[in-house]
């Protein structure tokens, strides 16, 4: 099995806007460096190795529908689970691309996450129920697309010092990659740029 997430990456300006936040709190000296890069996580999970080809194969015929579309950034951060996100509105061609590739690729997921699976994470029952239809509580109705800039934050003061100076970019290419323990993207094996 191999971890996959289907991510977009936004255009470069919002990329660099990422890295100044990320090196922002890391010279606070308030974080742990992960190998990571800077994405928007759609779907996440184990998958076979042998359904990379057939994963390939669908996601180059939605890439084929989907056109550059607008992202707005909150002007604030938010530390959730311990990690560093810079939330995005939900907006509605994000949400439909998010729901497309969760109804393509949930049935051919072979496994969760190691984060989802934490005993000392207190899941409700429809989280819990997510965990296991989808691999993930943050499906659907509960999708809140993000970048994450730090993993195992726990100084909360640090959000009040730290501020996007830009909100608004673009969704630039769709990815498929492969993925750390904390759903951090290490490499991305196929993108598709968007039209």
């Amino acid at each position: 099995m191999i971890a996959l997430t289907i991510a977009l990456l936004p255009d470069q300006d919002a990329l660099n806007e990422a890295n100044r936040l990320s090196q922002s709190v890391s010279s606070l000296g308030q974080t742990t460096q992960v190998g990571n890069l800077f994405h928007i996580s759609l779907f996440q999970g184990f998958f076979q190795e042998v359904e990379l080809e057939t994963i390939k194969s669908q996601l180059t015929s939605l890439a084929d529908s989907i056109q550059i579309f607008p992202l707005k950034f909150h002007d604030h951060l938010e530390i959730s689970f311990g990690h560093l996100f810079w939330n995005l509105e939900l907006g509605d061609i994000l949400k439909t691309l998010h729901t497309k590739i969760v109804e393509t690729l949930a049935i051919k997921r072979s496994g969760t996450l190691s984060i989802f699976l934490d005993p000392n994470l207190d899941w409700n029952a429809e989280q819990r129920s997510l965990i296991q239809s989808y691999g993930t509580p943050h499906v659907l109705r509960h999708f809140k697309p993000h970048i994450t800039l730090q993993y195992n934050v726990e100084n909360y003061a640090l959000l009040n010092s730290v501020k996007p100076q830009r909100l608004f970019f673009t969704a630039h290419t769709l990815i498929l990659g492969r993925i750390g323990c904390y759903g951090n993207l290490e490499d991305v094996l196929y993108s598709w740029k968007l039209k």
